[in-house]
């Protein structure tokens, strides 16, 4: 696979939702007389801001100096990211998508201080206007605004003017993917026994259901990274969208996933049926029969697995939790079958007698 594949990093926060913002008032000027990653951030900040401002870490599982901070002062409250150079790299290309997406009228963050400012030789500081707002709930209001949001970015999408990058970029790695996963077969790799199980018995071209009909999508649509304002639904971190060469039905399934069925509640049922029913309503894109969705998640669980592979064997050793959750995710899928055909069904009959 080529050197240059990109791999996601290790997320922010555990598990499948994003708990509730902590933030946390951070005395920087103490913090950096004993921490010269803090001096960094220290001096940088107080070159870039001349007014008096107050400093607040959100609790995440970055190791120092990268994270997520606020500046809050007279007139401005924005949202910072430190992250490595490779990171400040991607999000600055995602941040033209987003200006891009912005022009058609998405709700989008966009990046204020491109090219980033740079810490030291690894770290770089990026800033965002903070955006007053919350994480989704499992509400029939919220699915039906996210229902109709995703259905317009997928029609913005659709005529991206660089599309012909992310279709080379994406069918690339997805290639690259697919064999993977044949080697894996075949090279005795020290993986847990379950993460076996799965690849060795799963066709490498079952995959491609992932990208039946692909356009360009978002392709990260976990509950962080959808954030609801007064006004509109914001989608963030649009960083997999530069290779996101898929079926937008993967957009689709993978919201019923994060959004409905990890969530431990009786509505599973009235929630999918209100994100897709909204969704119809805004776009012809249809899953094509009752088991296609459980198809794309079990397809997406085994693509997460093969990435933590080649994390691996970058030095990028993922956590032990990420390969337990995506086995259980693919395991999820088949549970949900029958759950996911009604979900699919009742929707599409909901959509056709309109």
């Amino acid at each position: 696979m080529a050197t240059d594949f990109w791999l996601p990093d290790a997320p922010a926060f555990l598990g499948f939702h994003p708990p509730e913002l902590d933030w946390q008032a951070f005395d920087l000027d103490q913090e950096a007389k004993t921490e010269q990653a803090w001096s960094d951030l220290f001096a940088v900040l107080h070159d870039h801001y001349s007014q008096p401002f107050q400093l607040l870490k959100l609790q995440t599982h970055h190791p120092i100096p990268y994270g997520f901070f606020r500046v809050v002062g007279e007139g401005f409250d924005h949202f910072l990211k430190v992250v490595t150079a490779q990171q400040a790299d991607r999000l600055i290309q995602a941040n033209e998508v987003a200006g891009w997406l912005n022009q058609q009228g998405m709700g989008v963050s966009l990046l204020q201080n491109a090219p980033g400012w740079q810490l030291n030789s690894e770290a770089h500081l990026l800033s965002y206007r903070y955006l007053n707002g919350r994480f989704g709930s499992a509400s029939i209001t919220d699915m039906q605004q996210l229902g109709e949001a995703l259905a317009k970015l997928h029609l913005a999408l659709a005529d991206y003017p660089d599309q012909h990058a992310v279709e080379q970029s994406g069918t690339c790695r997805h290639n690259g993917l697919k064999a993977r996963l044949k080697e894996v077969r075949h090279d005795n790799a020290d993986l847990p026994e379950e993460v076996k199980e799965i690849l060795y018995r799963y066709p490498e071209d079952s995959l491609d259901v992932l990208v039946e009909d692909a356009q360009m999508v978002h392709g990260d649509l976990n509950m962080g990274n959808v954030w609801f304002t007064e006004r509109e639904c914001v989608f963030l971190d649009l960083e997999d969208s530069l290779t996101a060469w898929f079926s937008p039905m993967k957009d689709l399934a993978f919201v019923l996933e994060r959004f409905v069925l990890t969530h431990n509640h009786r509505e599973h049922q009235v929630l999918g049926e209100a994100f897709l029913q909204a969704y119809y309503r805004m776009h012809h894109n249809r899953f094509n029969h009752p088991e296609h969705a459980a198809d794309l998640l079990q397809a997406l669980a085994v693509r997460a697995l093969l990435i933590l592979i080649e994390s691996a064997r970058h030095q990028q050793i993922p956590l032990a939790n990420e390969w337990k959750k995506f086995v259980f995710l693919y395991k999820l899928a088949d549970h949900k079958r029958t759950l996911l055909q009604s979900i699919l069904c009742r929707a599409a009959e909901s959509a056709s007698s309109c």
